[in-house]
């Protein structure tokens, strides 16, 4: 497999209007379910783009975790490594929408079935011909997923493969926020490509200045790429010895739920097909705004539709 990812996978209930008025004028939401987890997202995109790609996690032996199953086989991902767990269900999210498309979560996820894998349900030669293996933050926040997921990466840390990190922080699902700024930093230390956005990253380093801040990372933690997705501004990115600004595109905005993992899975994308993906990847020698101005494109798409998965774009329509 070129690219695996590992981590949660889950449904998200995305609002949906009924246009009822609700119970004496007070208005009730209605939610349809979709299909999410930011790594499952980003495994779907580059499915759908015609990558060899493969995801480890876990679902419920349910209705949901069948869905989800489906789904993923949908986008030609390889789900060989995704386990049916018989004792806990699949994991919920809430996604609640404010006026301007932005979004915040409400997680069901005490023993869901994502924070329930363990080391010995992987088969690792999942690994033997993967080039970059992704993951992110949220597999920290519970055990045993973040044993788990230490295991893995020192297992990954040994070969020739390329380790892309994507810090979600979901600060409703950790107890507290020094906790998951630890955690999330421990995460960055075996990253060789870095996404965050802007506010994660000054979460992170304490630093307005994305200049500033970017820099402290790449001295602490020897990153080979960082991106900063910066909304509808568009993305800045660091190597050791370039940074730019790729300005982003207007669109009308309806859900920005997954918006995040479509970019960045797109320009996983365009990595894989402009470069031999080794650990010594020289990335100054890239054109990295070309494909971060493609991942930017593929972002702008997504938010115009409701759900992440079902607002992945055709890799035809994304032209820069």
């Amino acid at each position: 497999m070129s690219i695996v990812a590992f981590g949660e996978v889950l449904i998200d209930f995305t609002p949906k209007d009924n246009g009822d008025t609700g119970i004496n004028k007070i208005p009730i939401e209605a939610f349809e379910a979709n299909p999410g987890g930011a790594p499952a997202n980003l495994s779907a995109v580059l499915g759908s783009f015609g990558l060899d790609t493969s995801f480890i996690g876990k679902v419920g032996s349910d209705q949901f975790g069948d869905t989800l199953m489906d789904v993923l086989n949908s986008f030609n991902v390889n789900t060989s490594n995704v386990i049916e767990d018989p004792y806990y269900n699949t994991t919920l999210a809430f996604v609640h929408l404010d006026e301007t498309g932005d979004r915040s979560f409400s997680f069901f996820r005490n023993n869901g079935a994502d924070t329930r894998i363990v080391l010995s349900e992987i088969d690792l030669n999942i690994f033997n011909q993967a080039e970059i293996f992704h993951f992110g933050s949220l597999s920290f926040t519970d055990e045993p997923i973040r044993s788990t997921t230490l295991d893995l990466l020192d297992y990954v840390d040994t070969k020739d493969i390329l380790i892309s990190y994507d810090p979600n922080l979901r600060d409703k699902l950790w107890l507290r926020l020094d906790e998951a700024k630890w955690w999330i930093l421990k995460g960055m230390g075996y990253a060789d490509i870095v996404k965050v956005s802007g506010e994660e990253l000054e979460f992170l380093t304490g630093k307005a200045d994305i200049h500033m801040a970017a820099e402290e990372l790449f001295k602490q933690f020897e990153l080979k790429l960082l991106i900063v997705t910066l909304g509808s501004e568009g993305c800045f990115y660091k190597t050791d010895k370039k940074t730019g600004i790729i300005e982003g595109y207007k669109t009308k905005v309806v859900d920005t739920t997954g918006a995040g993992d479509i970019f960045y899975g797109s320009f996983l994308y365009q990595l894989k097909r402009n470069a031999t993906l080794t650990k010594d990847l020289d990335f100054n020698t890239l054109d990295l705004e070309k494909m971060l101005r493609f991942a930017n494109k593929a972002g702008a798409l997504s938010v115009g539709k409701k759900g992440a998965m079902p607002s992945i774009p055709k890799l035809e329509d994304i032209r820069i």
